[in-house]
């Protein structure tokens, strides 16, 4: 995983942060157990 490389006038690397918690391993798993989460609450029965 390489480091962001800013353009000359300073700007590429706005989304960095995000790019970086996307790679992370973990990441996956807690946004598929947060989906699993929300269709479970989102499709269960009102009574």
């Amino acid at each position: 995983m390489g480091d962001c490389a800013p353009n000359a006038d300073g700007t590429g690397c706005e989304n960095d942060g995000l790019i970086r918690f996307l790679m992370f391993p973990g990441s996956l798993i807690l946004l598929i157990a947060i989906g699993i989460f929300a269709a479970r609450r989102v499709t269960k029965d009102r009574d």
